[in-house]
């Protein structure tokens, strides 16, 4: 995943030439070096709670399964678009 992050300088040096003594990159370094720090349980919590679904991370908030109403048997429609826009005050 791309991101951006402020490294510390003397991380940044560190992470820098490690990963041209080891032939890695930096973000290769800086991920193997956080995954020591953290445990797999850890992780594997923190991650659940912080992972966007799909539509979030494109940018797309979305609305919450309504009651009795799934993709497989209600079609999505401009009405039914505009009943959940009431229901949740959009």
């Amino acid at each position: 995943m791309r991101t951006t992050i402020d490294l510390g300088e003397d991380i940044f040096y560190a992470a820098k030439a490690y990963a041209k003594t080891n032939k890695l990159t930096i973000g290769e370094v800086v991920t193997a070096w956080a995954r020591e720090k953290f445990s797999t349980a850890q992780l594997n919590t923190i991650s659940d709670k912080a992972r966007p679904s799909a539509f979030e991370a494109l940018g797309f908030r979305t609305l919450p399964k309504a009651s009795g109403v799934t993709a497989f048997n209600a079609p999505v429609t401009n009405e039914a678009i505009n009943q959940l826009r009431e229901q949740e005050g959009i």
